[in-house]
């Protein structure tokens, strides 16, 4: 599975994420084979390629396939040959099956960049493949199919080495390779843990292991076994570090003596941030940001409604001319407005004040009033 997926979070933070755009970036690669006897097949960089994947608002997960070409070159053999150069050494390097992907959060609606991530994998023949990988004279006829191969986590796999090796007091890569790789071949399709390992298959686990004098044989394949899913972890977390910090309170003070409005009443105020697009595509064009009300978990009183710009409505921060506040009333009608650089303090803690219009002795007329825009300061 040349697949990256799992969990897509907001750093610290409970809140649900905006609508993204997630670019993923990796280069192309290239396998040859040795020109010669004695020189060692290789593997180089090359064009960078980009995949798209829309994620929803609220999206909690994500999972998106990489094309087994750009990861396995154009001509089987010499990736084979390569893996074999590189998995039949007593203990392989597996800076040599490093891949890195650059992850760029942007945001769906205005398009400006929020974050990025770099992600970094290795790619992982599975143990069925051994035959045509280790076999003696079999590695330039051979060719492995883009099923054979999976995009484990470097993360997941230093993790559970350094837990094997505590373990067994086996510090070499080689024998731990070849565990993952046999139990790979029992990891169902869609899933990230393998199924019950055959009796003949822990069997011969086992006998690898004694013969390398390993401890606590039993303690170890279970850890294999139970943490097995941290190699197909590529979680993505999203940090609001990128975005501004606009805050504040909206009251609506009724001049009359009235009960303040409700929660449900202030909520139909429009409060949105407008700036010039910083994406050079765009360049000339605003960019506007509405408050997402839903996100908002205060309660209205006298004092009004505590309000914020979170990952919901993101305001990116490297945004480079001013800032509009703007206030609409239910009715549409622009009721504040003011402009701010990006830096001013005054912008987590702003205090937007609306004066209701005194109610009047006639219902009628008091009922058209209440439907007239407010006045704001």
């Amino acid at each position: 599975m040349l697949t990256l997926q799992k969990n897509l979070s907001i750093e610290h933070s409970e809140q649900a994420l905006p609508a993204l755009t997630l670019r993923f970036s990796y280069p192309q690669w290239t396998y040859s084979l040795p020109p010669a006897a004695g020189v060692a097949p290789s593997r180089t960089p090359g064009s960078l390629q980009t995949l798209l994947q829309s994620q929803q608002s609220g999206a909690r997960q994500y999972q998106i396939s990489l094309p087994s070409a750009d990861l396995l070159g154009q001509q089987a053999s010499a990736c084979a040959a390569y893996m074999q150069y590189v998995l039949c050494a007593q203990n392989p390097d597996v800076d040599q099956l490093a891949l890195q992907i650059q992850v760029q959060f942007d945001d769906a609606d205005s398009g400006a960049t929020l974050g990025e991530q770099s992600l970094h994998a290795l790619l992982m023949p599975r143990q069925s493949a051994a035959v045509v990988l280790c076999g003696q004279g079999q590695a330039r006829g051979a060719q492995l199919a883009p099923q054979d191969f999976y995009l484990l986590s470097r993360t997941g796999y230093e993790a559970l080495h350094a837990g094997f090796s505590s373990i067994t007091g086996c510090a070499q890569s080689g024998v731990f390779i070849w565990l993952l790789r046999e139990m790979l071949d029992y990891v169902p399709q869609g899933a990230y843990v393998p199924d019950v390992l055959p009796a003949k298959l822990l069997a011969r686990c086992k006998a690898v292991l004694r013969a390398q004098g390993a401890r606590q044989i039993e303690a170890a394949l279970d850890l294999l076994q139970n943490r097995f899913d941290i190699l197909f972890d590529f979680s993505l977390c999203f940090s609001p570090s990128r975005m501004l910090d606009i805050a504040g309170r909206l009251q609506v003070v009724n001049l009359d003596g009235a009960p303040a409005l409700s929660r449900e009443a202030l909520r139909r105020y429009q409060i949105s941030v407008e700036y010039l697009s910083p994406d050079a595509q765009q360049a000339g064009s605003f960019q506007a940001v509405e408050l997402d009300w839903d996100a908002q978990s205060g309660s209205a009183g006298k004092s009004g409604i505590a309000f914020a710009f979170g990952p919901t409505c993101p305001v990116p921060s490297h945004v480079q001319t001013l800032l509009h506040v703007q206030v609409k009333a239910p009715d549409g009608a622009l009721v504040w407005s003011q402009s701010f650089q990006k830096d001013d303090p005054a912008l987590r803690s702003l205090l937007i004040v609306c004066f209701q219009p005194q109610a009047s002795l006639s219902a009628a007329d008091s009922t058209r009033k209440a439907e007239s825009a407010p006045l704001c300061v």
